[in-house]
Order: structure tokens, then sequence, then C-alpha cells
């Protein structure tokens, strides 16, 4: 297949740039053939976080994450917001009203500790607060690096509440409470995102996998005062691959909350989180693909036009070995059509606006252009494709 040609201006266009990107201090990620494996706890798999209205998103950029730039779907430009040389947010919070973001300073020292620092800006990027520094207790064998690393974020239902997944070794989750400035912060656990947010729709706790020696090892119920329940999961999951994938990096994956059900599934496994009954269910299930190498990770319908995009992930086999493929598709029941995007060896992710009209889709991967963002809409339209800014 040929080369995709992307224009030199889309809105506004980062700059040419050369692997590495974003480099992640305990994250690597390899593809296997009907999987993508994530290694370890933490990782460089940056979020997009849309607007309550949907007319625009916020994400990181910038090799080191110190960015955070603002999409405008109407004017398909992107501006700077903030740059920080001291920030490396992975996924920006958005405030309930859209009026608000935060990000967060995680400095990693193994000799003075750990600290985090969050910050709220106003979408013009005036800094509206910033919290006090707070030094994260020892937990386990403690940090060996010394430098900045990533964080998570996620503002809960209410405006007083945010979370921060804090990659450390072993992770925390804080919870900031913006009245107050307290963060009450949970040992060994990191908060990802179900259908973009880790908290229940009706905002009474949000779920949380918990680690020992850096390997995933049970799962929790938390509501917002920090109380933990265990979530019994049968089976547990033990081995590295999708299911565990499933667990720690849902977004990937397609994504859902039902009630008090968190739901992540794709074309070879299935998990059911209740909230309400604290009982996980993993379950394998058939690709349902005529070629049994396709791995369907991730997909979106589109409510109005019920056309359905999602991410095949393949393996390509060729004399020089095997390429590992990941494709962006849209499939048109209505016209019994398949509409390819993308058909390339990035790693790539669905973000649904709000209204469910659009999506964002996040991909980079070891290949030229590594960062990209395209949006498409219910029709199949690309609305935009840019590179993120340097």
């Amino acid at each position: 297949m040929a080369s995709l040609a992307f224009p030199n201006r889309v809105g506004v266009v980062g700059p040419k740039r050369k692997w590495p990107l974003f480099m992640c201090a305990q994250k690597t990620f390899i593809w296997a053939a009907v999987a993508l494996l994530l290694i370890g706890v933490t990782g460089c798999i940056p979020g997009i976080s849309w607007l309550p209205d949907s007319s625009g998103f916020i994400y990181e950029a910038g090799h080191k994450g110190q960015n955070l730039v603002h999409f405008d779907i109407a004017k398909k430009t992107q501006r700077t917001i903030v740059c920080d040389a001291k920030l490396q947010t992975a996924w920006p919070a958005v405030s309930p009203d859209g009026k608000s973001l935060a990000a967060a300073r995680l400095t990693l020292d193994q000799d003075k500790g750990d600290s985090v620092q969050l910050l709220i800006y106003d979408l013009n990027g005036k800094s509206k607060k910033q919290s006090k520094v707070f030094s994260l207790p020892r937990s386990g064998k403690g940090s060996n690096r010394l430098g900045l690393d990533s964080t998570w974020m996620f503002w809960g239902p209410r405006e007083d509440k945010i979370l921060v997944s804090i990659s450390t070794s072993p992770p925390r989750v804080g919870i900031y409470d913006t009245k107050t400035d307290e963060l009450k912060i949970l040992k060994d656990a990191f908060a990802s995102a179900y259908a973009g947010r880790p908290a229940r729709p009706d905002g009474k706790g949000f779920v949380v996998t918990k680690w020992r020696d850096d390997s995933l090892d049970d799962i929790s119920w938390v509501d917002w005062d920090g109380n933990e329940q265990p979530i019994a999961m049968k089976p547990k999951v033990v081995e590295t691959g999708y299911k565990k994938d499933m667990l720690t990096w849902p977004y990937t994956f397609t994504s859902s909350w039902q009630g008090t059900k968190a739901l992540v599934s794709s074309s070879r496994g299935r998990l059911e989180i209740d909230t309400d009954q604290l009982i996980a269910k993993v379950d394998s299930i058939s690709s349902g693909e005529p070629n049994g190498e396709d791995f369907v990770r991730q997909q979106f319908t589109f409510p109005d036009s019920q056309n359905i995009l999602r991410i095949v992930d393949w393996t390509r086999h060729t004399d020089r070995g095997d390429d590992h493929i990941s494709r962006l598709e849209m499939l048109h029941p209505r016209q019994k059509g398949t509409q390819t995007f993308m058909d390339n060896d990035k790693l790539k992710a669905l973000f649904p606006s709000p209204n469910g009209k659009l999506v964002a889709i996040r991909s980079f991967g070891p290949s030229y252009p590594q960062d990209m963002i395209w949006v498409v809409d219910q029709a199949g339209q690309v609305v935009a494709k840019m590179m993120v800014q340097d």
C-alpha cells in the first residue's frame, strides 16, 4: 500500500520530528500477532480530553509532554495554551463546566523522595490555582529515577474533585480536593478511563487497578473519600496480553459504562466490572473475523448514522518476517462497504466526542510521522488531521 501523504498545513501543523518522539522510563510497546502487549504499569498512552460541548479538545504535546494544546473543531486550528517545561501530563483533565483544565508536575527523586503538584488553568492558559507540593509517601522499593514523569488526570463529576494517576513505581492514585487543597493518596493503585473516565456515571466512585511489584494484582472500587473495596475477579487475570491490557488501558479497547457496570471488549475478549456487586468477569470470545489473525481492538458506533469506526490489529507476513499492523477503518452497514483511513505500524486509540458525532484518533509509533491526531465525523469524512507539535 502506498504511504499516506499529509498536507503541510491543516489548521496548525507542527514541525517534522524524528524518532524517538516521546520516551517513557518504564513502558515499551510491543506489537503481537493477536494483541497489543503493554509492558509494565506506567506508560505513554496519551489521552484526549473533549470539552463537554464537543466544540474541541485538549491534549498534551511536546517531546516531553510539556505543552497543553487546544484544538478548535469549528476553526480547525490548534494553539498551545500552556507551555511549561516542568509539566508532563499524558492526559489533562477538563472540568465538568468546560472552563478549566488540570495538569500536574510529578518529580521523582530516589534520595529526596517523590512529589506531585497540581495546576489548574483556564482555556486561555491563565493560571487559576496551584496546589501545594505534596510529598509522596514511600511505597515498596521506591523510585530509581530522577526527574519528571507522567500523570493521567481526570476531573470528577463535581468541580471540587480531581483524580491523578501517578506513574511512580509502584503507582499511586491521588484524590485532590480543590477547595481544601488536600491530596488523598491511594498506594499501589492506577486509575484509567472507561469511555473517557474512571468515574461511574452517577459520580459515586471509580475503579482502580491494584499493583504489587510492578504487576497487576487486583482491582478495587473507590469512593471520593478514598475508601477502597476489593472487586472479586473471576477468573483472576495473571497473564500478559490483551486481558491484562483491558484492565490497565481500557480506553484503548471498546469501553463503556452501563449503569453501575464498566464494560471493556474486543474481538478476543470481554471484561465486565460490576461496581455494585463488586464482581468482575473476564471472558474469551472468538474473533468473528474471516481472518483469524485480525484482532478488532476498539470500535465506536456513531448513534445517528450507525457507521462503525474501528481499529483492527493484524499481522502481515513477509519474506523478511512479520509486520504488526494497525488499521483504522469505517464500516458502512447500510452501504455494505468498508472505508480504510490508515493501515500502518502505529498504535491508535479512539476518543469519541460527548455528543457522539465526532471521533478523535491519536496514533503514534516507530515510523515517521509518528504522533498524529485525526478527527473523523459520522459520515466518514476526515474533519482534520494534524501532526502533534514538538
